[in-house]
């Protein structure tokens, strides 16, 4: 291969690199009562992002919902219990698009404990269309992320009727990932190695030229 066809390799690897440098910047955290359907709408640019449920520690207003407003048949462990606490919300993307996102193990004695369940996994998501429908559920693998083609409203709600017998909600970090600027290190490697490149090329011409 010809050393001009290595560079242009070279530094199309290092742009595809810087390019895919990420930063979460322009975070919030959204808090979602379990009180009323309503929700939490926001106006979100075209971008990445993530989401994940957060604690009070974390700056949210709670660590999760419980349906009931009371704790009743769990294991002595407190889990699995038939009235309890859970970490459970839902997205919408308009149109009839969107996810309900909840925690595999079902109900806690403590809302702390139901957070950590969350972050300790397994969690399912399913489309929003078939939230109530327990096969529908899909494992979630990895943070949530989402993707806008443009500019819209998205709304974060919690899914539950009635809501009036509900304690607690959910707080949910929002992040969009932008361009950090900064190269990976990966990213100066191939750099280094492409720089290497020009060099042996100088050499090689000006040995050429002087030999001629």
């Amino acid at each position: 291969m010809k050393t001009s066809t290595w560079l242009r390799i070279a530094a199309l690897a290092s742009a595809a690199s810087l390019a895919g440098a990420v930063d979460a910047a322009q975070a919030a955290v959204i808090d979602i009562s379990s009180l009323s359907g309503t929700g939490v709408t926001v106006s979100l640019g075209a971008g990445t992002y993530t989401l994940k449920p957060v604690g009070v520690t974390r700056g949210g207003a709670y660590d999760a919902w419980n349906p009931w407003s009371a704790v009743g048949g769990c294991d002595a462990a407190g889990a699995h219990c038939s009235m309890g606490w859970n970490v459970s919300f839902a997205m919408d993307l308009g149109g009839g698009a969107g996810f309900n996102y909840g925690h595999n193990g079902g109900n806690v004695d403590t809302a702390a404990k139901a957070l950590a369940a969350w972050q300790a996994g397994p969690n399912a998501f399913a489309p929003l269309a078939q939230a109530s429908n327990p096969a529908a559920y899909s494992p979630l693998v990895g943070p949530i992320v989402f993707t806008l083609a443009a500019a819209q409203d998205v709304r974060f709600f919690i899914i539950d009727y009635p809501y009036g017998d509900n304690t607690g909600g959910v707080s949910l970090d929002l992040a969009q990932q932008v361009s950090s600027g900064v190269p990976e290190p990966s990213a100066w490697a191939l750099m280094i190695a492409g720089f290497g490149l020009v060099g042996a090329s100088v050499r090689g011409r000006r040995h050429r030229l002087n030999a001629a």
